[in-house]
C-alpha cells in the first residue's frame, strides 16, 4: 500500500506545482462587462480571456473554442488546489494501519497483526478466511490513483 501512496502523493504534488505555475497571475473580472481576465499584462496571457453574464460565457477571445473556454474557467488553479487538498484528506483518512484481524482456519479462530486500511477494515475484524483479509490498498486509494493510470510509474496491479 505504502507504494500506491508514494505514487498517489507524487503526483498529486505534480499537479499542485502545475497549478501553482498557472496561478501567478491574479485573474479578476469586471461585473458591468462580465470580462475576466489576468492582472498582468503579458503577452501571452493578458488581457480578457471571456465574457461571461450570470453563469453563461457569451464571448471567447483569441483561438480558445467555447467548450474549451468552459473547461478551463471550470478548472482553474484555485478549484484544482481545493480538488488535490481533498484527495490528500482521503489518502490520510484511508492510511494503511496495522490491525489485530482474525479469521477462521480448520473450523479454529486465527489472530495475526496485519496492515490494512483503517477505515475500510474496522479494528477487531472477523473474516471467513485468511485470504477473505483485505490485501494491498483499498478500493479508494486504488480509484484515487487510476486517473494516473497511464503514467509511466502506474502499476497494473493497483487497477481496481
Amino acid at each position: 500500500m505504502a507504494e500506491l501512496t508514494e505514487f498517489l502523493r507524487a503526483r498529486l504534488d505534480e499537479d499542485e506545482n502545475s497549478a501553482r505555475l498557472c496561478s501567478s497571475a491574479e485573474w479578476t473580472g469586471d461585473q458591468d462587462t462580465g470580462e475576466i481576465y489576468r492582472a498582468d499584462d503579458d503577452a501571452v496571457w493578458g488581457g480578457t480571456v471571456a465574457v461571461v453574464h450570470g453563469e453563461r460565457l457569451q464571448h471567447i477571445t483569441g483561438t480558445l473554442g467555447y467548450f474549451e473556454a468552459v473547461h478551463i474557467a471550470r478548472h482553474d488553479p484555485a478549484a484544482v488546489l481545493d480538488d488535490i487538498e481533498s484527495k490528500r484528506r482521503i489518502l490520510d483518512e484511508h492510511a494503511e494501519l496495522w490491525r489485530d484481524i482474525g479469521w477462521l482456519a480448520d473450523g479454529d479462530e486465527e489472530y495475526s497483526e496485519l496492515p490494512v486500511c483503517g477505515v475500510c477494515v474496522p479494528k477487531h475484524s472477523h473474516f471467513k478466511s485468511r485470504s477473505d483479509v483485505p490485501n494491498g490498498p483499498c478500493r479508494t486509494v486504488r480509484l484515487l490513483a487510476l486517473p494516473y493510470a497511464s503514467h509511466s510509474d502506474y502499476r497494473e496491479e493497483w487497477r481496481p
